[in-house]
């Protein structure tokens, strides 16, 4: 895929991905009642009695894991985008 559009479509991508994601998610029932769940099992953590030492390193996992997820959302996103460009290619929508 040439090199320029790719360059113009990652910024595409980068802008729209938010506002994309949120429209998705919100009406999404499956993700809500797993956020719900998050929310009420963040509760709970947050109400244990733990060493700090504990807590600190499950912060830091949870914290991690979330980065993880959030980067794999925007790769999957990215990968989406160019199938999408390459499928149109493929039908002779569009040239590259």
């Amino acid at each position: 895929m040439n090199e320029k559009l790719m360059d113009i479509l990652k910024v595409i991508a980068d802008k729209r991905i938010e506002n994309t994601m949120d429209i998705l998610l919100n009406n999404n029932q499956k993700y809500r009642k797993m956020a719900e769940a998050v929310l009420a099992i963040e509760k709970v953590y947050d109400s244990l009695e733990m060493d700090s030492d504990i807590r600190e390193i499950t912060n830091h996992l949870l914290a991690e894991r979330d980065g993880m997820n959030l980067e794999k959302v925007s790769l999957a996103y990215w990968a989406g985008m160019m199938d999408a460009v390459l499928i149109l290619r493929e039908m002779g929508v569009i040239e590259l």
